[in-house]
C-alpha cells in the first residue's frame, strides 16, 4: 500500500504510528530497569564498603580499632607499689609489670598518674593496662584480670594521741572529717557505706600532711603504702597510729574492656610463667623482705 504525501511530506499510517510508538516505549521501559537495577547494585556495595572501612571486621583474626590502637600502661604514684625515683617509674607491681613486657617482647611506656585520670582512661578506652588495681564485685565485669599480684589491708590511720577509738566502722561516721584520696576504692567503699564525712583529694602525701595538721581527724591509707606516703609528706609512720581495719583485698593488673582476647591470654600467660618460675618470689623479696 503507498504512502501518502502531502507537500512532499510522508504521512506514515495511525496503525503504524502506534506500533511504532508501542515499541519505543518497551526499549525504553527494559532501559530504565536495568539501569535502575544497576544503581542499585552500586548503592548497595557501596553502603558495604563504607560499613567495612568505617567499623572493621570483628571476627577472630581480622583487624579491628582496638587491635590497631597501642598498648598504653598506666600507674599512679602508689609507693612502694609504683612511684617514680630519678626520672624513673619504679616499684613493686612495675617490676612485674615490666618483667611481661620484656617476656612479650612489647616496647611500651609506662605513664603515671593521678588515679583518678588513669581509672577513667581505663574504663573508656581498649588496649589500657591499668596497675595496681583492687579487684572489687563492682569492678569485676570492668576489666579483664591478671594475678592477683599482692594483698593488703586498707586501714583507717589517726594522729598518735588523738585518742580516737572505733569499735565498728559505723563509728567512724561521728569521727569528724576521714581524707580519702578520689578514685581509691577505700573511697568508693566508704561513699558505699553511708559515710557524709569524707574529704578527697588526688595527692595521698597531702592526707599525710592535713592529718599531721589536725586538719582531719582520720585517713585511709594501706598498710603496704602508708610508710611511703607519710615519708613523701615529709612524716614518719610513727606520728600517726592504727585506728580501725576497713577490709582486706588482693590487688591485680588489670586489662580494659575492647582490649583483644588473644592480647589478655598473653599477658595472663606470662605472668603464670612469672609466677611458676620463681621470678614474682624475687621481686616480693627485693621490695618486701620482711614479709
Amino acid at each position: 500500500m503507498g504512502l501518502k504525501t502531502r507537500n512532499d511530506k510522508v504521512i506514515f499510517p495511525q496503525y503504524f504510528s502506534d506500533s511504532l510508538e508501542y515499541h519505543a516505549n518497551q526499549h525504553i521501559e527494559k532501559f530504565t530497569r536495568r539501569l535502575f537495577m544497576r544503581k542499585t547494585v552500586l548503592l548497595a556495595s557501596a553502603i558495604l564498603f563504607i560499613s567495612i572501612v568505617t567499623f572493621g571486621f570483628h571476627a577472630e583474626g581480622s583487624p579491628d580499632k582496638a587491635a590497631l590502637q597501642p598498648m598504653r600502661i598506666l600507674t599512679e604514684d602508689y609507693p612502694p607499689i609504683t612511684f617514680v625515683k630519678d626520672g624513673k617509674v619504679t616499684g613493686y607491681a612495675t617490676d612485674i609489670v615490666e618483667e611481661i613486657l620484656k617476656r612479650l617482647k612489647i616496647d611500651a611506656r609506662i605513664e603515671l598518674m593521678s588515679w583518678g585520670d588513669a581509672y577513667k582512661i581505663a574504663t573508656t578506652d581498649p588496649n589500657v593496662i591499668l596497675f595496681s588495681t583492687t579487684r572489687t564485685k563492682e569492678r569485676e565485669s570492668l576489666f579483664s584480670w591478671i594475678g592477683p599480684i599482692g594483698r593488703y589491708n586498707d586501714i583507717l590511720y589517726g594522729k598518735k594521741g588523738s585518742g580516737i577509738k572505733i569499735k565498728k566502722l559505723g563509728d567512724a561516721k561521728k569521727a569528724g572529717k576521714i581524707g580519702t584520696v578520689r578514685g581509691w576504692f577505700s573511697e568508693q567503699f566508704l561513699k558505699d557505706q553511708g559515710f557524709t564525712n569524707l574529704e578527697s583529694v588526688d595527692n595521698p602525701a597531702e592526707n599525710a600532711a592535713k592529718l599531721m595538721k589536725e586538719d582531719i581527724a582520720l585517713s585511709a591509707f594501706t598498710d603496704t603504702t602508708a610508710p611511703e606516703i607519710f615519708k613523701k609528706a615529709g612524716i614518719s609512720i610513727d606520728d600517726a597510729e592504727k585506728v580501725f581495719t576497713i577490709k582486706s583485698y588482693d590487688y591485680y593488673i588489670a586489662v580494659s574492656k575492647g582490649t583483644p582476647k588473644p592480647e589478655v591470654k598473653k599477658w595472663q600467660a606470662a605472668f603464670s610463667r612469672i609466677k611458676k618460675d620463681g621470678t614474682l618470689d624475687k621481686i616480693k623479696k627485693k621490695w618486701f623482705p620482711v614479709q
